[in-house]
């Protein structure tokens, strides 16, 4: 069995909102004996158990993690120990772009990162082109 692509809240609110969704809540609703009232999204964006099961229900490869982070890709150039410019692709999470800025080989690559709001581009590409050795990669992909 293939494993669950995990997902956040916005694609479980993206299928609510579909006409696909709508069909099939008001079908789990009748054969949960369900009150099609539990079946709704709060004013703050707050998604019930109900929701979330059907959803579960309705698509069998997809899971709803709480507070899920999708990587970003970032292409930039790495530099490789012959001293060859490469070009390397790079899926990590802004909380791990974030992390490594604040660490002190982020410091000493001169890049300043706030603890809330945008990463930009320069720090991103910093990232991209830190020397990596298999105990300081964090779990990052990198494809040259």
């Amino acid at each position: 069995m293939a494993a669950k692509r995990p997902v956040g809240a916005p694609r479980v609110r993206e299928w609510f909102g579909s006409a696909e969704g709508q069909t099939f809540l008001a079908e789990f609703a009748e054969k949960k004996k369900l009150d099609p009232a539990t079946l709704t999204i709060g004013q703050r964006g707050k998604l019930s158990e109900h929701v979330i099961a059907a959803f579960h229900a309705a698509n069998k490869r997809e899971v709803y993690t709480v507070g899920h982070k999708p990587a970003v890709k970032i292409t930039g150039k790495r530099e490789n120990a012959g001293g060859q410019k490469r070009t390397v692709t790079v899926s990590a999470t802004l909380g791990e772009i974030r992390d490594w800025a604040k660490s002190p080989e982020g410091v000493a690559a001169g890049v300043k990162v706030g603890s809330r709001g945008r990463v930009s581009e320069a720090v991103k590409l910093a990232f991209v082109a830190r020397p990596v050795t298999p105990a300081t990669d964090g779990g990052s992909t990198a494809t040259a």
